[in-house]
Protein backbone atom coordinates (compact mmCIF):
# COMPACT_ATOMS: atom_id res chain seq x y z
CA UNK A 1 0.00 0.00 0.00
CA UNK A 2 1.45 3.28 -1.28
CA UNK A 3 2.16 5.62 1.96
CA UNK A 4 -0.35 8.71 2.72
CA UNK A 5 0.36 11.72 0.59
CA UNK A 6 0.80 15.28 3.11
CA UNK A 7 1.36 18.37 1.37
CA UNK A 8 3.79 20.84 2.66
CA UNK A 9 3.10 24.58 1.64
CA UNK A 10 6.45 26.47 0.48
CA UNK A 11 5.51 30.05 0.80
CA UNK A 12 9.14 31.25 0.94
CA UNK A 13 7.94 31.51 5.00
CA UNK A 14 8.59 27.97 6.41
CA UNK A 15 11.55 25.64 7.56
CA UNK A 16 10.41 23.27 4.54
CA UNK A 17 13.32 20.79 4.66
CA UNK A 18 12.71 20.21 8.46
CA UNK A 19 9.18 19.46 7.89
CA UNK A 20 9.23 16.99 4.93
CA UNK A 21 11.84 15.10 6.81
CA UNK A 22 9.74 14.33 9.64
CA UNK A 23 6.72 13.78 7.49
CA UNK A 24 8.87 11.11 5.68
CA UNK A 25 9.99 9.66 8.88
CA UNK A 26 6.51 8.76 10.06
CA UNK A 27 5.93 6.96 6.91
CA UNK A 28 4.51 9.14 5.21
CA UNK A 29 4.72 10.74 1.49
CA UNK A 30 5.76 14.61 1.76
CA UNK A 31 5.15 16.67 -1.11
CA UNK A 32 6.12 20.29 -1.34
CA UNK A 33 3.81 22.35 -3.27
CA UNK A 34 4.16 26.35 -4.32
CA UNK A 35 1.52 26.57 -6.78
CA UNK A 36 -2.27 26.49 -6.50
CA UNK A 37 -2.67 23.47 -8.74
CA UNK A 38 -0.49 21.48 -7.03
CA UNK A 39 -2.59 21.77 -3.85
CA UNK A 40 -5.66 19.59 -5.15
CA UNK A 41 -6.03 16.12 -5.05
CA UNK A 42 -4.86 15.54 -1.33
CA UNK A 43 -6.38 15.78 2.29
CA UNK A 44 -3.79 16.80 3.99
CA UNK A 45 -2.14 20.29 4.42
CA UNK A 46 0.65 21.86 6.12
CA UNK A 47 1.60 25.47 6.87
CA UNK A 48 4.65 25.96 8.21
CA UNK A 49 6.28 29.18 9.08
CA UNK A 50 8.85 31.60 10.21
CA UNK A 51 9.18 35.07 9.34
CA UNK A 52 6.03 37.92 9.82
CA UNK A 53 2.64 37.80 9.37
CA UNK A 54 2.14 40.76 6.78
CA UNK A 55 4.78 39.22 4.52
CA UNK A 56 3.62 35.62 4.85
CA UNK A 57 0.12 36.50 3.94
CA UNK A 58 1.44 38.71 1.05
CA UNK A 59 3.31 35.71 -0.85
CA UNK A 60 0.56 33.83 -0.32
CA UNK A 61 -1.65 36.36 -1.90
CA UNK A 62 1.02 36.56 -4.57
CA UNK A 63 1.54 33.45 -5.45
CA UNK A 64 -2.48 32.89 -5.69
CA UNK A 65 -2.40 30.16 -2.86
CA UNK A 66 -4.07 32.41 0.10
CA UNK A 67 -7.78 31.84 -1.72
CA UNK A 68 -6.43 27.76 -2.45
CA UNK A 69 -6.01 27.32 0.80
CA UNK A 70 -9.06 28.57 1.87
CA UNK A 71 -11.03 26.16 -0.56
CA UNK A 72 -8.97 23.58 0.39
CA UNK A 73 -10.44 24.09 3.97
CA UNK A 74 -13.91 24.12 2.85
CA UNK A 75 -13.94 20.61 2.70
CA UNK A 76 -14.17 19.07 5.93
CA UNK A 77 -12.43 15.45 4.42
CA UNK A 78 -9.58 17.98 4.03
CA UNK A 79 -7.02 18.61 7.38
CA UNK A 80 -4.85 21.72 7.88
CA UNK A 81 -1.78 21.59 10.11
CA UNK A 82 -0.29 25.08 10.84
CA UNK A 83 3.06 25.20 12.29
CA UNK A 84 4.61 28.64 14.04
CA UNK A 85 3.82 31.52 12.06
CA UNK A 86 1.58 28.77 9.77
CA UNK A 87 -0.61 28.57 13.07
CA UNK A 88 -0.85 32.35 13.32
CA UNK A 89 -2.05 32.82 9.71
CA UNK A 90 -4.63 30.83 10.51
CA UNK A 91 -6.41 33.07 12.66
CA UNK A 92 -8.14 36.70 12.14
CA UNK A 93 -4.87 38.95 12.53
CA UNK A 94 -1.99 39.95 14.29
CA UNK A 95 -0.76 42.81 15.60
CA UNK A 96 2.35 42.44 13.68
CA UNK A 97 0.75 43.74 11.06
CA UNK A 98 -2.46 45.01 9.45
CA UNK A 99 -3.45 41.95 6.51
CA UNK A 100 -5.49 39.42 7.61
CA UNK A 101 -5.13 35.83 8.15
CA UNK A 102 -7.25 32.87 7.18
CA UNK A 103 -10.14 34.05 9.62
CA UNK A 104 -10.32 29.14 9.75
CA UNK A 105 -10.24 30.15 13.70
CA UNK A 106 -11.53 33.06 15.41
CA UNK A 107 -8.92 35.28 17.56
CA UNK A 108 -5.88 37.44 17.25
CA UNK A 109 -2.46 36.85 17.52
CA UNK A 110 -1.05 39.83 20.45
CA UNK A 111 2.89 40.25 20.94
CA UNK A 112 4.32 38.74 24.16
CA UNK A 113 5.30 41.05 26.84
CA UNK A 114 9.15 40.99 28.07
CA UNK A 115 9.24 41.63 31.65
CA UNK A 116 12.45 40.54 34.04
CA UNK A 117 11.78 36.99 33.77
CA UNK A 118 10.56 36.57 30.43
CA UNK A 119 12.35 37.63 27.33
CA UNK A 120 11.00 37.92 24.08
CA UNK A 121 11.35 36.20 21.67
CA UNK A 122 10.27 33.05 23.89
CA UNK A 123 12.76 30.64 22.98
CA UNK A 124 13.62 27.00 23.64
CA UNK A 125 12.29 24.16 25.16
CA UNK A 126 8.70 24.52 27.17
CA UNK A 127 6.30 21.68 28.77
CA UNK A 128 2.61 21.94 27.09
CA UNK A 129 -0.38 21.08 28.81
CA UNK A 130 -3.27 19.73 27.88
CA UNK A 131 -6.81 21.99 28.24
CA UNK A 132 -8.90 19.21 26.70
CA UNK A 133 -8.43 15.83 24.36
CA UNK A 134 -6.28 16.30 21.48
CA UNK A 135 -5.55 13.55 18.68
CA UNK A 136 -2.07 15.46 17.82
CA UNK A 137 -1.04 14.73 21.58
CA UNK A 138 -2.35 11.06 21.33
CA UNK A 139 0.46 8.89 23.74
CA UNK A 140 2.83 11.42 24.08
CA UNK A 141 3.54 11.69 28.12
CA UNK A 142 4.93 14.69 29.18
CA UNK A 143 4.75 16.68 25.94
CA UNK A 144 7.61 19.18 25.69
CA UNK A 145 7.93 21.39 22.49
CA UNK A 146 10.54 23.98 20.89
CA UNK A 147 9.61 27.21 20.54
CA UNK A 148 10.78 30.02 19.07
CA UNK A 149 8.08 33.20 19.14
CA UNK A 150 7.28 36.76 19.73
CA UNK A 151 3.68 36.47 19.15
CA UNK A 152 0.79 33.89 20.44
CA UNK A 153 -2.58 33.20 20.08
CA UNK A 154 -5.68 34.68 21.92
CA UNK A 155 -8.71 32.69 20.98
CA UNK A 156 -11.58 30.97 22.84
CA UNK A 157 -11.00 28.01 25.13
CA UNK A 158 -13.02 26.12 23.03
CA UNK A 159 -10.25 26.34 19.83
CA UNK A 160 -7.30 25.56 22.84
CA UNK A 161 -6.59 21.68 23.37
CA UNK A 162 -2.96 23.17 24.64
CA UNK A 163 -1.60 25.55 26.86
CA UNK A 164 2.16 26.49 27.87
CA UNK A 165 3.53 28.64 30.56
CA UNK A 166 6.75 29.79 31.18
CA UNK A 167 7.46 32.37 33.86
CA UNK A 168 3.87 33.01 35.02
CA UNK A 169 3.06 33.69 31.39
CA UNK A 170 0.41 31.22 30.19
CA UNK A 171 -0.32 31.07 26.34
CA UNK A 172 -2.14 28.90 23.85
CA UNK A 173 0.06 26.23 21.98
CA UNK A 174 -2.57 23.87 20.37
CA UNK A 175 -5.54 24.51 19.05
CA UNK A 176 -8.14 23.35 15.79
CA UNK A 177 -11.31 24.57 15.10
CA UNK A 178 -13.30 21.04 13.42
CA UNK A 179 -10.54 20.12 11.10
CA UNK A 180 -8.24 22.97 11.14
CA UNK A 181 -4.83 22.71 13.52
CA UNK A 182 -2.20 24.85 14.63
CA UNK A 183 0.95 24.04 16.41
CA UNK A 184 2.58 27.60 18.35
CA UNK A 185 5.83 25.12 18.56
CA UNK A 186 8.02 23.39 16.50
CA UNK A 187 7.46 19.89 16.06
CA UNK A 188 10.14 19.48 13.28
CA UNK A 189 12.62 20.83 15.39
CA UNK A 190 11.36 18.25 18.38
CA UNK A 191 12.34 15.69 18.18
CA UNK A 192 10.51 12.35 19.52
CA UNK A 193 8.06 14.65 20.79
CA UNK A 194 7.35 16.14 17.39
CA UNK A 195 7.73 12.97 15.25
CA UNK A 196 4.87 11.46 17.79
CA UNK A 197 2.67 14.43 17.01
CA UNK A 198 3.65 14.07 13.00
CA UNK A 199 2.29 10.45 13.32
CA UNK A 200 -0.83 11.31 15.04
CA UNK A 201 -1.26 13.76 12.57
CA UNK A 202 -0.74 11.35 9.52
CA UNK A 203 -2.88 8.55 11.42
CA UNK A 204 -6.28 11.38 11.51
Amino acid sequence: MEPEEILILDYNCGNVGSVFNMVKKVGARPRIVTSPNEIKGSRKLIVPGVGSFDRGVEYLKQKELFNEVKVFAKNQDNLILGLCLGMQLLCDSSEEGVSEGFGFIPGRCIKLKASKTFKVPNMGWRDITATQSSELLKGIESPRFYFVHSYHMVCDDIYSESKSSHNDLEFNCLVRNKNVMGAQFHPEKSHHYGQSLFSNFLKL
